[in-house]
């Protein structure tokens, strides 16, 4: 890890729910509302939103450690993968970008 980039393992359930982990959310996400978009380059790229500004989406607490689950299905036009996959989370930039590895 270098000090602009955190490596991160998120999940996405066949259902579309993106789920991350209860500690990263807190220190990325501590307003729990974010904003997710596919990228031109196909990278899915989720951003945290202020409570200043309206819209986003709502991160939920899917259980007791807080692990912290959004439904993206929808957002992501039912292309997304599933299962665990890598992302990265620029400090410069304060978003989360998924990288997908296509076959």
């Amino acid at each position: 890890m270098t000090d602009e980039v955190e490596q991160v393992t998120v999940e996405f359930t066949p259902e579309g729910h993106l789920r991350l982990p209860a500690q990263f959310a807190r220190a990325h996400f501590p307003d729990d509302r974010i904003a997710a978009l596919r990228a031109p380059t196909g990278e899915i790229v989720v951003m945290p939103v202020g409570v200043a500004a309206s819209g986003g989406l709502m991160l939920k607490q899917r259980n007791v450690a807080g692990d912290r689950s959004v439904l993206l299905r929808e957002a992501l036009a039912d292309d997304y993968p599933v299962g665990f996959v890598s992302a990265e989370w620029s400090r410069k930039r304060r978003r989360l970008t998924i990288i997908e590895e296509r076959a």
